[in-house]
């Protein structure tokens, strides 16, 4: 896990993105309320009740880093928002053509308020499950999976796995969508490093947030898994890859993840 000082210290030395994180981080209540909903409140693992090696603490997806995050991933079937909290990347996702959008949270509070949400947006289309996400039953309608950091380490690994065997049992193309922290390089590893996923394409989400697209199947080269740069704490990319003339200055972590087989990998390389 990645502490906050760690994370103010890695937004500071990324000007670019760093007005952005900081109107999100003091405006989201007030997007919340612009959307009708409540979800702007984050919640420790303490306060939750939920404390848990390889578990983590509530907080919503931004508001303007979904769009770019979904943004070219095919609405099919049924979307799973995992860790989903208080609903609000369900509410948004529900906005998309999805035959059917499920939350699936642990803490009984927060599934109480992302139901709250749903009813006060009307939404027909949308669920939240009550669960553990080891043990949930996916869907074998489901095509689209959501993590915005909920978890790591062997539940993230149990959870990628079931992904992966219900893609096999019931043959279909899946999409994973990953959103986190631009510092937390183990989350992001787990994906990359995970047997029967490839990496389509990364970017750099409008807060400076990272944000990964994986197929069970994909046309596109494999990117190379991340590096870990004990010197650099920040080891992920601030821009993205399509954005920047070279990879010049960079550490080296960093740049393997710019490069895709000797070529710079292009954000147009979507799924």
């Amino acid at each position: 896990m990645v502490g906050p000082l760690a994370e103010i210290g890695c937004r500071i030395r990324r000007p670019r993105t760093l007005a952005t994180w900081l109107i999100d981080r003091l405006f989201d209540h007030v997007f919340d309320q612009c959307f009708g909903i409540s979800s702007s409140t984050r919640a420790s693992l303490s306060s939750l009740n939920l404390e848990a090696v390889d578990r983590a603490g509530y907080q919503a997806i931004s508001y303007l880093d979904f769009p770019r995050l979904i943004d070219g991933v095919n609405a099919d079937g049924i979307f799973i928002d995992f860790g989903s909290g208080a609903g609000r990347c369900v509410c948004l996702a529900a906005q998309q053509s999805f035959e059917r959008v499920i939350g699936v949270e642990l803490s009984e509070s927060l599934c109480g308020l992302a139901r709250a949400n749903i009813r006060t947006r009307r939404i027909t289309n949308a669920q939240i499950e009550c669960a553990d996400a080891t043990a949930y039953q996916i869907p074998p309608e489901a095509t689209v999976f959501c993590f915005n950091n909920p978890f790591r380490g062997k539940i993230l690994e149990a959870v990628l796995a079931n992904i992966i065997r219900s893609a096999a049992e019931h043959s279909r193309a899946v999409t994973v969508l990953a959103s986190g922290s631009p510092i937390d390089a183990e989350f992001f590893r787990q994906f990359q490093e995970a047997q029967g996923l490839q990496l389509c394409w990364r970017t750099i989400l409008p807060t400076g947030c990272i944000g990964m697209v994986f197929m069970n199947s994909s046309p596109f080269p494999q990117i190379a898994p991340l590096e870990h740069d004990a010197r650099d704490h920040c080891n992920l990319p601030h821009e993205p890859a399509s954005d920047r003339d070279d990879d010049r200055g960079l550490p080296r972590s960093t740049r393997a993840l710019v490069k895709v087989n000797g070529q710079k990998s292009l954000r147009a390389s979507r799924v």
